[in-house]
C-alpha cells in the first residue's frame, strides 16, 4: 500500500454534516481492528496517515 502518499484533512465543512471530525478521526484510528474483510492497516500506517506524512512533507519532524 501507498500510505506515504496518504494525508489527512480536516478542513472539509462537509465532515462535520456527514459525520463529525472527531468521529472521523475515531474511525480511522480504529482501521487496525475494524478494517473491511480482507484490508489490513497497521498501527504505523495510521500514525502516518493522521499526521506522521504531513509532519515528513513540511519538514517537522
Amino acid at each position: 500500500m501507498c500510505v506515504e502518499k496518504v494525508l489527512f484533512g480536516s478542513d472539509s465543512p462537509v465532515y462535520d454534516v456527514v459525520l463529525p471530525v472527531k468521529d472521523l478521526i475515531e474511525k480511522i484510528k480504529n482501521l487496525p481492528k475494524k478494517a473491511p474483510k480482507g484490508i489490513q492497516f497497521t498501527r504505523d500506517e495510521i500514525n502516518a496517515i493522521l499526521g506522521g506524512n504531513a509532519a515528513k512533507l513540511l519538514n517537522l519532524s
